[in-house]
């Protein structure tokens, strides 16, 4: 019995330390600031390849006649990038071979790069997989991110003494947020802001109508197309400024409750929202609404 008790704290405490150890970590994951897109340099990258089966490789940029193989845990390096097989270097049992092989059996995502800069030196992988380290990654860097943030990683490019190394991060976006300002607007019935074009994850809407005695509507539709709130704003007597937070519930001039706009949502969700301004015309018929200044803030992404 006493066995059976020892054994039963002894896993009590291996789990009590995966639990811990797996906390960590999700928290070291590097906080990135995503720029615009780039070009990135693969010329003495060193890479591993994508997933756990061997890649083929080819004589010529053509694929066509068979080389050998790339084992999963072969550390390769890229000597050239010419379009579908780049051309590449990689241990066997005789030595070094150069080859091609298809970029998609090193890239994740053949048509994503973007410049991105980090909060902290970052632990960085061989793998999606992430069970093997394959180095460090500096604020200092010059890093490339080479897939859209998923899962809470994503796989980059970093220089290091004489190349650059490819491999994969724990990452949390940053989002920046930014203003729309759309000024002076004038409409009989309706307006789209900026055109009916998605706004991603929009944080808050301020207007200065002149004719400040009018209700309005303000309807937000989702990426989908598909309208899911109407916002009622009501006589405000004095004129003045016209306010809905959407990152907090709300309670319109009908009384009526909407919840924050991204609610049960996360930032791996499609956050595109377009909006449109709207006349109450049922009682007050359908005269100019003018606004003096408008302004909608969202994030970038």
């Amino acid at each position: 019995m006493k066995n059976l008790k020892k054994n039963k704290l002894f896993f009590s405490l291996i789990l009590v330390i995966t639990i811990i150890f797996s906390m960590t970590l999700i928290a070291s994951a590097a906080m990135v600031t995503i720029g615009t897109d780039g070009t990135a340099d693969f010329t003495n990258a060193q890479f591993y390849i994508l997933g756990s089966s061997n890649v083929t490789t080819y004589t010529t940029a053509g694929g066509t006649t068979v080389s050998g193989a790339i084992y999963p845990n072969d550390l390769c390096k890229v000597l050239s990038v010419t379009g579908t097989y780049w051309k590449v270097s990689y241990p066997t049992s005789s030595g070094t071979k150069t080859a091609y092989c298809n970029k998609a059996a090193i890239l994740s995502n053949t048509s994503y790069c973007k410049r991105i800069s980090i909060d902290a030196n970052t632990t960085v992988y061989r793998k999606s997989d992430m069970s093997t380290t394959f180095g460090t990654v500096f604020t200092t860097d010059t890093i490339y991110m080479l897939s859209p943030i998923s899962g809470g990683k994503s796989q980059i490019i970093y220089n290091v003494s004489g190349g650059f190394k490819i491999g994969w991060i724990y990452a949390t976006a940053v989002q920046t947020q930014l203003d729309y300002n759309f000024g002076t607007t004038s409409f009989s019935t309706y307006v789209w802001i900026n055109n009916g074009n998605y706004f991603w994850n929009p944080t808050g809407l301020d207007m200065d109508p002149v004719s400040g005695t009018k209700p309005m509507w303000v309807d937000v539709y989702n990426y989908q197309g598909t309208l899911v709130h109407s916002y009622y704003l009501a006589t405000n007597n004095v004129g003045g400024w016209r306010c809905i937070n959407f990152r907090a519930p709300f309670i319109d001039g009908k009384g009526t409750y909407h919840d924050a706009l991204t609610a049960g949502m996360s930032q791996y969700d499609n956050l595109n929202f377009k909006i449109r301004l709207r006349q109450v015309d049922e009682k007050y018929g359908l005269e100019n609404f003018n606004i003096k200044s408008g302004w909608l803030g969202y994030y970038s992404h």
